[in-house]
C-alpha cells in the first residue's frame, strides 16, 4: 500500500446530520405535496345506455389466386411463390414465341 493522503480524505469535515434532516424532511412534507385526491364518481345518466353495436369484421386481405398452379398469392407479388409464375402477365399472353 501507498502512503500518503487518500482520495477519501480529503480533509473536509462530513456533515451527514443535514443530510439526514433533509432526507427525513422530504419524506414527512413529500407526500403532502404529492398527495392525490379522489376524484367523485360521474353523475348517473337519466337516459338509457344503447346496447354496444359490435364492430364489422375485415373481409380480410384480396388475394389474387394463381392462373398456373391455385395458390392464393398477395396482390403485390409478381410472381407466385409457390410455382414462380410471372402474376403481370396476363393468362393468355404469349410467353416471347415467335412465328
Amino acid at each position: 500500500m501507498s502512503s500518503g493522503r487518500s482520495s477519501c480524505n480529503s480533509g473536509a469535515p462530513h456533515r451527514s446530520g443535514g443530510l439526514a434532516l433533509l432526507t427525513i424532511g422530504a419524506i414527512l412534507f413529500g407526500g403532502v405535496l404529492f398527495a392525490q385526491v379522489a376524484l367523485p364518481p360521474p353523475p348517473e345518466s337519466l337516459e338509457p345506455t344503447p346496447p354496444p353495436t359490435p364492430a364489422a369484421k375485415s373481409a380480410g386481405p384480396k388475394l389474387m389466386t394463381c392462373p398456373r398452379c391455385g395458390y392464393l398469392c398477395d396482390p403485390a407479388w409478381h410472381y407466385c411463390i409457390a410455382c414462380g409464375w410471372d402474376m403481370t402477365r396476363l393468362i393468355g399472353e404469349a410467353e416471347g414465341w415467335a412465328c
